[in-house]
C-alpha cells in the first residue's frame, strides 16, 4: 500500500489543478495555497515559497504569461491601460512586467472607440452633457483624460479638443 501524499505533494496537486484552469500571478497562487482546505493543512511559508519557485522553474507559473493573459482578456472587455495597471499591480505583478504587457497592445485609441461604441452606439455626442457622460464612462473603464480628449470630439467644436 503506497504511503499517503505529503502536505507538499497535496499542495502541488492543488496548485496544478488551479493552474490548469487559468493563469495566476505568484501572489494570487500564494494566497490561494495559503488557505487550508477541508482535507489539507496549509504549508509553512518556506515550503510554500519553495513550491512556487519549483512551479516557476518548471514553467507552470509565469508572471509574464499572467500579465499578458490578463491584458488580452480585459482589453476585450473594454478596459483601458489605467484600470489594467491597477488590476495587475493589485495582483502583485512587477511594474516592468506590467509596462511590457501594456506596451504590447497595438492601439489603445481603437480600444477606447470600441468601448464607447459598444456602450453608446455610433453617434458622436451631440451636446456637452452627452460628451461628459461618455467621457466619465471611458474614464471609469481606465482610459486617461488625454486619450479621451484625443478620441472623443466635443460638440460644437467641429473636431477634437486640443487644449
Amino acid at each position: 500500500m503506497p504511503a499517503p501524499p505529503t502536505a507538499a505533494e497535496r499542495a502541488r496537486e492543488r496548485a496544478l489543478r488551479l493552474l490548469s484552469r487559468r493563469e495566476y500571478s505568484r501572489a494570487e497562487l500564494r494566497q490561494r495555497l495559503r488557505r487550508p482546505t477541508r482535507d489539507d493543512e496549509a504549508l509553512d511559508a518556506e515550503a510554500l515559497e519553495a513550491l512556487l519557485d519549483a512551479l516557476t522553474q518548471e514553467g507552470w507559473l509565469s508572471e509574464t504569461r499572467f500579465a499578458e493573459a490578463t491584458v488580452a482578456a480585459r482589453t476585450r472587455q473594454g478596459d483601458g491601460p489605467l484600470r489594467l495597471r491597477a488590476r495587475l499591480a493589485g495582483r502583485g505583478v512587477a511594474p516592468e512586467l506590467i509596462d511590457t504587457a501594456l506596451a504590447a497592445v497595438a492601439d489603445w485609441q481603437d480600444l477606447l472607440e470600441r468601448a464607447r461604441r459598444r456602450r453608446f452606439g455610433d453617434q458622436a455626442p451631440e451636446d456637452y452633457a452627452q460628451w461628459a457622460q461618455q467621457a466619465r464612462y471611458l474614464q471609469r473603464r481606465g482610459f486617461s483624460e488625454a486619450q479621451i480628449r484625443a478620441a472623443l470630439p466635443q460638440p460644437g467644436r467641429g473636431g477634437h479638443d486640443n487644449h
